[in-house]
């Protein structure tokens, strides 16, 4: 059960920080996104657990802030050009 308990933080900041983009809070969401990738990286050194589910965790909200941060180009046709000529 205590080993649930640690896989309940990052999943409980990964819902908080979907449900602040979803009410348009970009800065707040980005900020407990941020949070969680630190965590994710911290908490199994302190606590020397496995941490391939951390990292998963940790990429989740990294896709995000990634995804977040992406410039958006005032055409579509730009937004492809990485697929045709790479």
């Amino acid at each position: 059960m205590r080993d649930k308990v640690g896989l309940l933080l990052p999943t409980a900041l990964i819902v908080l920080a979907e449900g602040l983009f979803f009410n348009g809070r970009t800065e707040a969401c980005l900020e407990v996104h941020a949070l969680n990738i630190f965590l994710c990286i911290l908490l199994p050194i302190w606590a020397e657990k496995q941490m391939l589910l951390y990292q998963s965790f940790s990429l989740v909200s990294l896709l995000r802030v990634l995804n977040i941060g992406m410039p958006v180009f005032f055409t579509e046709t730009l937004l492809w050009m990485p697929f045709v000529y790479a």
